[in-house]
Order: C-alpha cells, then sequence, then structure tokens
C-alpha cells in the first residue's frame, strides 16, 4: 500500500516509483539483514540438527525475496548503474549458494563460509547503502 506524506502538495507530481524503489530496497535489506544473522548464528554457534529444516527454510523464503526484488529493479530500470549491477552480482552468488545449501549440494556450514556466501551479503548490503544514497 501506498500513502502520500500529508506535506506533499495536491499540485507536485509525486513519484510513485520513487516510493516503489523504496520499498523494493527495504526488502532487499531485511533480506540480507536476515541472511547475514543466519551466516552469523552457523559461525558462532553449532546449530541443532532439528533447527536445520527452519534454517533452510529461513534462508530459501529471504533469498527468494531478496531475488525477486532485484528483478524488480531490473524491471524499472535503474539497475544500470554501478552499485546495482554489483548488487545484482552479489545477490546472485548469495541466491546460488543458498539454493545449493537447501537442496543439499553444499553442507549447511556453506553459510557461514567467510570466502562466498557471508563476504557476498556483506557485499550486497554495501552496494544497496551506495544505491539507497543515489535513489
Amino acid at each position: 500500500m501506498i500513502f502520500i506524506p500529508a506535506n506533499q502538495p495536491l499540485e507536485t507530481p509525486f513519484s510513485y516509483q520513487q516510493v516503489e524503489i523504496e520499498d523494493i530496497l527495504l526488502q532487499i535489506a531485511r533480506s540480507l539483514s536476515a541472511l547475514l544473522s543466519v551466516a552469523d548464528q552457523i559461525m558462532t554457534t553449532s546449530v541443532p540438527r532439528q533447527a536445520i529444516p527452519l534454517i533452510f527454510e529461513r534462508v530459501d523464503f529471504n533469498a527468494r525475496r531478496a531475488e525477486e526484488s532485484m528483478r524488480v529493479l531490473r524491471d524499472l530500470n535503474i539497475s544500470r548503474n554501478e552499485p546495482a549491477t554489483e548488487l545484482s552480482q552479489s545477490l546472485t552468488v548469495v541466491v546460488l549458494v543458498a539454493d545449493m545449501v537447501v537442496s543439499g549440494h553444499l553442507p549447511p556450514v556453506s553459510l557461514g563460509d567467510e570466502d562466498l556466501f557471508r563476504r557476498n551479503v556483506i557485499r550486497a548490503q554495501s552496494c544497496l547503502d551506495l544505491l539507497r544514497a543515489q535513489v
């Protein structure tokens, strides 16, 4: 749902696309935060075997949400600058690793891997911050 701020004059064109972009960037930020939380949890604690399906569900949900949000950004044509391109590349790696872990092709500890999953989540967050400053 989109709300027009009360202080927005009616005669000034209101950018619904701007609000949509901000909402999409917020969704990506929340997904990345959740994915980083999982990576930190995997790195710092031993996860009980019975918790692994819940972690997989959380990883899969947030990876899908970030992937879909990036697709929408591409459709809105704001993915043509350097931070957006790097964000897209980082999210591609994050989603690929998430898919491989959830499907059993990589062990769950791969989510805490400093050189792959976690590094790309952090890189995506950094690119997202740059992109938000430009929008």
